[in-house]
């Protein structure tokens, strides 16, 4: 491309050729900065003081623009400019970068079609102005430009998907033959005229319509009430788009000379002065966190107003919005905005959120920077978030539901507020607010021409960049477009897929490589092949940190305990104490010393397919403020391969090896998973200390791990897992805490600790269930019961009850679920705890929860039988292998913990329940001895024991008393029948 030089080399301005001319016009008007975004080039008004800017010389207008005539007239000798142009297109290649030569043509069409010097003021006739300006009688075969314009175009197109630097021409519609067939595309390019646009200017000043995005329908009601002002050329471009807006969409719309031109007034007006130190971005945003809107007034330059101070945001963000707006004393300003209290009337941004306030109603769209920006007007597309006044929450109600949309609607932390969710721009769309009067005029409501823009919605984000995960690729949203494509250099295009049910979205192909992301990328979105909207998309390989983000308010989220109920995440109990490594040897407690006779166990299939999963979850707690259930299921279940009802055993492995962490929403019936920053614990085992990396480890984190333990002479261990689906936690071995302090240091970890000791979390279950009386009766629905027979919750169990003692299982949207306990129909007591409601139920009951198994493990059968959290987590960390959910002998689930030796086992067992330990030995003994005798029951075939019967015999006789039998005699079935129906009533 002929751009490379900045200087001509011609001093005096009335000597430049025609080339250099060429050059300096596509320089001010097409040219941007290799690779940048920019929007498409629609209007072409070619003015002297644009002709004077062009050729940056100090001169005025006038001679700017006389110098460009004389150069055009040069160049032409005797020809029209018709044939000239059409000449040194004959002389160039489209295909190639080099500027057309006959854009200095083009460019002198436009200028002539609005240009009011007072030579051409007395006619309007396009030939008539061009024959005056170039000097000449006649100015034949116009129709040559046609064709002219769109080569332009087109060049344009292809060296802006090229990424060289130049804005794309858009050509308005003209028609194929009769008037404006030949010159449209000057004369449209060019409108409004000067005259024109001042008219637009008075015309909207007077009806309020400045300052802000202009509203469709008050935009085509003030013009058509005054179209008479305007000149025809004007009228005709008015009258195109009246036409157009009843077939085209938006987004087409919004490129139209009409629209651009309409925009461009409302927004800035005629003339932009300088507004000098408050010329400066403000705008209020919304976080929602933590099931509350959190609102702050930022801004992109620091400034010193009335009353008014910014200061710098404390953690770095992408976002050109680095500061915090507060007063004089550093308290933030949102309070002040909606309070009565004066603000600095010279900042306009200010002044219209006010205005927002006091309309009662504030939209705010989903930003690309993972919060929410305060609208103006109804946006193009996507998730809205809206603090409502009570004055129009009864109207808005009334109207959403209309559409049959409800709301998730709550209280504000500001008095008379409420704040809503699960609104979209598409469902408010189809609203006709003229219904309801109290929000007609809501300006934020009116609908508007939104710019065209590609917006990225999921995916994982990572400071600007996007992580090149398959399973976690962004969505391209964009309304209006035909076809999106993605710019994967060298010339290559990839089209992205549009959504099945959804308009809108475009997902990246199934079958596309993430490797051939990695980089800096382009998204196009087409319509009618023409360009609506594009912009730059970079991909990295993963996320290289572990700073994960954690609840702003802990003590909102409620987390299982070593008590009946749950607590607040910040009153939760800590696994883990500070390691004092002055203080010599630790004491070793029971639970700490592994046995070198350790049975050898078996390691769990290959945890290659984990990585990637581990990846996306590392990558997505780096990047947003926890997991939502219902967001975390399909992942894990997609990466997984397993069915849902599989998912919770797992998730609840992972949760118990220190992954994850699972909140409950003390507000909410919602249930968000935190990643937990990896640290070394360590503890106590074979005469050394062991060391675990907990947490959610990344890949690169891992390997890192893994090398540096080997280089600093520390033995690593094994890693296993009983699960091929949870992940074996990496170990490693050392006499000397120091090297392990220096690996920690190494990885940029936080300060090892140690696992504190198993006591600390182990109590009676009997008691804390006797003891404990939340008895508070409510009206709660019931949602699932708890079924003994098949031990899961279910709507209709077949046995609700077992020796007096049932579980109803509580739900409501407004609260996290409750579990209530039940002994012969009498409310004992409800808890927050899944876990902590089956084991209380079973130990009142007196079933057994566990059962013994060879090489220091105990196994249970059932839905939420598992050990304590905080017991749980201190098990995973000192056990040999990460505890998780098996598949035992008979094909059924179980889930199993296994413990660095049987005294480990026998402390925690016993702690539990030991008023009923030596009672179940003692009455597996009985029950032993009564089966044995039945077994021996004589002249009958042998049949296959059902695995029904086997298993209520183990779950109720310490799972020995049959031993290794398959077949028993068939006269034995009603005998063992009958011995599990007394075991069931309690009798001995």
């Amino acid at each position: 491309m002929v751009v490379d030089d900045p200087e001509s080399e011609h001093d005096d301005l009335h000597q430049w050729t025609l080339d250099e001319w060429d050059t300096a016009l596509f320089r001010r008007f097409f040219a941007v900065p290799p690779k940048v975004p920019a929007p498409p080039l629609v209007r072409l008004c070619i003015t002297g003081e644009d002709l004077r800017a062009a050729c940056a010389h100090r001169c005025a207008a006038g001679d700017a623009r006389a110098a460009f005539i004389e150069s055009v007239k040069r160049a032409l000798g005797r020809h029209s400019l018709a044939f000239g142009a059409s000449r040194r297109r004959d002389s160039w290649n489209p295909e190639s970068a080099a500027l057309p030569p006959f854009l200095s043509h083009l460019l002198l069409t436009c200028m002539v079609a609005n240009d009011l010097a007072d030579e051409l003021r007395w006619t309007g006739n396009f030939r008539e102005r061009l024959c005056h300006v170039l000097g000449t009688h006649s100015q034949p075969q116009l129709e040559r430009l046609r064709p002219l314009w769109e080569d332009l175009a087109a060049w344009s197109v292809r060296q802006n998907l090229a990424g060289i630097g130049c804005r794309q021409l858009r050509l308005p519609r003209i028609p194929g033959s009769g008037y404006h067939s030949i010159i449209g595309y000057s004369v449209r390019l060019a409108v409004p005229s000067r005259r024109d646009q001042s008219s637009l200017a008075a015309l909207f000043r007077r009806n309020d319509l400045e300052g802000r995005e202009p509203t469709l329908n008050s935009v085509l009601h003030v013009v058509s009430a005054n179209v008479g002002k305007f000149s025809s050329d004007f009228g005709d471009v008015f009258n195109d788009f009246v036409t157009a807006l009843k077939s085209q969409p938006l987004s087409a719309l919004f490129h139209t000379t009409f629209w651009t031109a309409v925009r461009e007034i409302c927004l800035s007006g005629v003339h932009r002065p300088d507004r000098g130190p408050t010329a400066v971005r403000i705008r209020l945003e919304l976080e929602d966190d933590d099931g509350q809107f959190w609102l702050a007034l930022t801004s992109d330059t620091a400034i010193q107003l009335d009353g008014v101070k910014t200061v710098a945001v404390p953690h770095g963000r992408e976002s050109p919005f680095q500061f915090i707006l507060t007063d004089r004393d550093g308290n933030g300003l949102v309070s002040t905005m909606f309070s009565s209290s004066r603000i600095d009337p010279t900042v306009r941004e200010l002044a219209n959120i006010r205005s927002a306030i006091a309309e009662g109603l504030l939209l705010f769209e989903e930003g690309d920077d993972y919060v929410f920006v305060l609208s103006s007007a109804l946006p193009a597309s996507g998730q809205l978030r809206c603090l409502v006044s009570d004055q129009l929450k009864e109207p808005l109600m009334k109207a959403v539901a209309s559409l049959g949309v409800r709301p998730e609607v709550t209280r504000s932390m500001y008095a008379g507020w409420s704040e809503w969710r699960g609104l979209t721009v598409e469902g408010l769309r189809r609203l006709s607010f003229s219904r309801f009067p109290a929000l007609a005029c809501i300006r934020s409501l009116r609908v508007t021409i939104p710019p065209p823009e590609i917006k990225l919605r999921g995916g994982i984000r990572v400071g600007s960049s996007f992580v090149a995960l398959s399973e976690a690729l962004p969505l391209a949203e964009v309304p209006g477009a035909e076809r999106v494509i993605l710019d994967l250099g060298g010339g290559e295009w990839e089209d992205l897929e549009r959504l099945a049910e959804s308009e809108g979205a475009w997902c990246f192909a199934p079958t596309l490589v993430p490797a051939r992301l990695i980089g800096s990328r382009r998204i196009v979105a087409l319509a009618e092949s023409v360009p609506i909207a594009e912009r730059r998309i970079d991909f990295i390989e993963s996320a290289f940190t572990t700073d994960y983000k954690e609840p702003l308010d802990p003590r909102r989220w409620l987390v299982e305990s070593i008590g009946i109920d749950t607590v607040p995440f910040s009153d939760g109990p800590i696994c883990t104490a500070p390691l004092e490594e002055k203080a010599g040897p630790e004491r070793e407690s029971n639970h700490l010393t592994g046995s070198i006779n350790q049975p050898s166990i078996s390691a769990a299939p290959s945890q290659t397919s984990l990585i990637r999963l581990m990846n996306l979850l590392c990558a997505r707690s780096a990047a947003q403020r926890g997991i939502s259930e219902g967001e975390l299921i399909p992942i894990m279940t997609g990466e997984l391969g397993v069915k849902v009802s599989e998912i919770w055993a797992i998730l609840r492995a992972w949760v118990e090896a220190g992954m994850l962490e699972a909140l409950t929403d003390a507000r909410w019936r919602a249930r968000t998973y935190f990643g937990r920053t990896p640290q070394l614990v360590v503890h106590r085992r074979f005469g050394q200390y062991e060391a675990v990396l907990t947490g959610l480890v990344p890949p690169f984190l891992l390997e890192r791990f893994d090398k540096l333990s080997i280089a600093t002479g520390i033995i690593p261990v094994e890693q296993t897992s009983v699960s091929p689906f949870v992940p074996a936690l990496p170990r490693c071995r050392s006499h000397h805490l120091r090297r392990l302090s220096e690996i920690a240091r190494e990885l940029n970890l936080a300060p090892v600790v140690r696992v504190r000791p198993l006591e600390d979390f182990l109590g009676p279950v009997l008691s804390s269930a006797e003891l404990h009386s939340s008895t508070v009766h409510d009206s709660w629905p019931v949602y699932r019961r708890w079924d003994w027979k098949r031990r899961v919750f279910s709507e209709n169990p077949p046995e609700p009850t077992r020796s007096g003692i049932s579980i109803e299982w509580c739900r409501r949207d407004d609260g996290p679920d409750r579990y209530k306990l039940y002994q012969d129909g009498s409310l004992l007591w409800w808890t927050r705890s899944r876990t902590w409601a089956v084991l209380s139920a079973f130990t009142l009951a007196c079933v057994p929860v566990f059962s013994r198994q060879p090489g220091s493990a105990i196994e249970s059968q059932g839905d939420s039988l598992y050990l304590p959290l905080p017991a749980a987590r201190v098990v995973s960390w000192i056990g040999p292998v990460t505890a998780g959910p098996v598949k035992v002998a008979d094909g059924q689930g179980a889930y199993r913990y296994t413990f660095p030796d049987e005294r480990s086992r026998e402390l925690v067992v016993t702690g539990f329940w030991p008023d009923i330990v030596e009672t179940t030995g003692k009455r597996s003994a009985v029950i032993g001895e009564r089966l044995a005798a039945i077994l021996r029951t004589g002249g009958s075939p042998l049949v296959p024991l059902p695995v029904h019967l086997r298993r209520a015999l183990r779950e109720l006789c310490g799972g020995h008393a049959l031993g290794e039998s398959r077949l028993v005699p068939a006269l034995a079935l009603p005998q063992l029948y009958a011995v599990i129906r007394s075991l069931e009533k309690g009798a001995p």
